[in-house]
Formats: structure tokens, C-alpha cells, sequence
């Protein structure tokens, strides 16, 4: 097993693990229900990953690379989704929340489509890397940056106007939020022939990790907890 399949199923236990964690913290808490179904989609783009690392025919890796697209574009809109409801933004917002939902979901129509995942190709040591359809350029673009960029910089602002136990919460977030966009961008390059291998991909154990520790340190995702100290 490579260090990129055993990557997948490290990010994909991980997410299950506290995903799990979260969402059974506080099941009745819309935030903690979004919060678990955001690493829901990590943890089927994590073990799609290991799976197709791990086949050793083209259409089972073709199929895999497809499903591990699925649920990356799931990913940035629970992303989007759960930080607007952390920073009780989610109904100011709901335009763009609409908006992110409606693209990913005609995008995931089809994800599993060579308008999607083209093909799968050699590329340095890998035998079957994933090329992007027509449609991917969107996701990347719209979803990934877009909607991502977008729950950040909602992020940074709130950072700037907030202080004390509520500015600890926020600055765990955009951390993890940090190392994980890095990881899973370290995955691109490959995409559009760029020799650049996907060493980051690791980093998405990081970024759950570090949004557990912040819901048991500094009880994130409880607004109600922060402002009060």
C-alpha cells in the first residue's frame, strides 16, 4: 500500500471517527447535524481515494475516481453551510446557500459521467490518475474556491469584529480550514498534468483534528458558550 492510498483511509477513518463525535455531541443541534454530514462527505471522498489507489484495473479506478470526485463536491457547500451556521449567518445568507447547493447539485448529476472524470491516466508513479471533464473546471472554480473562499473570508470578518472566547473559536476554525484547503489542493496539480505529487493529501487528518479539539476545548459550534464568557 502507497503513502497516498494509506493517506485515504487514514483522512476517512479519521472523519468518521469525529465526525461521528460531533454530531453525537449534540444531536439535536442543527450545527453538530451539518457538522457530521460535512465529514460524511470527507470521509466517502477519503476512502474513494484509498480504493482507487488501491485498484489495479482501469474502469474499478475509474469508478472510484469518480466517487471520490462525488464527494469532494460535496464537501464545500456543508463546508459553507455549517460555517454560516456557526457564525448564525445562515438565514442572512441564504441567497448564496441556494446558490451553492443548486451547482453542486447538478454538478454531482454528474459526477459519476465523462463530463466529470474523464479518464484515467499514468502519471509519475500513479497508474491510474483521474482527468477532468468539461464540467470539473466548474467545480473547481465555483465550488471549491468559490464557496470556500467565500464561508473564509465570512470567517475573517467575523475574526476582526469578535474578541476574547468567541475570536478562540473562529481562529481554530480558519486554522483548520487553512491546513485543510492545503492538503486537498496538493491534489490539482496531477489533474492538469503538473508533476506535482499529492503529499498533502495527509493534511486532512489535521484539520479534523484540530476542529475536535476545538469543540472540546473551546466548545465551538456553541455561539451561545462564547459570547456569554
Amino acid at each position: 500500500m502507497s503513502f497516498f492510498a494509506l493517506s485515504g483511509l487514514i483522512n476517512g477513518i479519521v472523519a468518521t471517527i469525529f465526525g461521528t463525535f460531533g454530531y453525537l455531541k449534540n444531536k439535536k443541534s442543527f450545527i453538530h447535524r451539518i457538522f457530521g454530514l460535512m465529514n460524511g462527505a470527507v470521509a466517502v471522498w477519503s476512502y474513494s481515494y484509498f480504493l482507487w489507489l488501491i485498484a489495479t484495473e482501469q474502469t474499478i479506478a475509474l469508478f472510484w475516481a469518480r466517487a471520490l470526485a462525488f464527494g469532494a463536491t460535496l464537501i464545500p457547500v456543508l463546508f459553507l453551510h455549517w460555517i454560516l451556521a456557526l457564525l448564525k449567518l445562515n438565514k442572512k445568507k441564504r441567497g448564496i446557500l441556494i446558490f451553492g447547493y443548486l451547482i453542486t447539485f447538478i454538478l454531482v448529476l454528474f459526477s459519476f459521467t465523462s463530463l466529470y472524470v474523464r479518464s484515467v491516466e499514468p502519471e509519475l508513479s500513479f497508474q491510474y490518475w483521474p482527468k477532468p471533464g468539461i464540467l470539473y473546471h466548474f467545480y473547481i472554480i465555483f465550488v471549491y474556491l468559490g464557496l470556500l473562499g467565500y464561508g473564509c473570508y465570512q470567517l475573517l470578518v467575523s475574526y476582526r469584529r469578535s474578541y476574547g472566547y468567541l475570536r478562540q473559536q473562529i481562529r481554530y476554525v480558519l486554522l483548520g480550514i487553512a491546513v485543510g484547503l492545503i492538503g486537498g489542493f496538493t491534489n490539482f496539480p496531477l489533474w492538469y498534468g503538473i508533476k506535482i505529487p499529492p503529499y498533502g493529501n495527509i493534511l486532512v487528518t489535521f484539520y479534523v483534528m484540530i476542529f475536535t479539539y476545538a469543540i472540546v476545548k473551546y466548545r465551538l459550534m456553541d455561539i451561545r458558550v462564547a459570547v456569554k464568557r
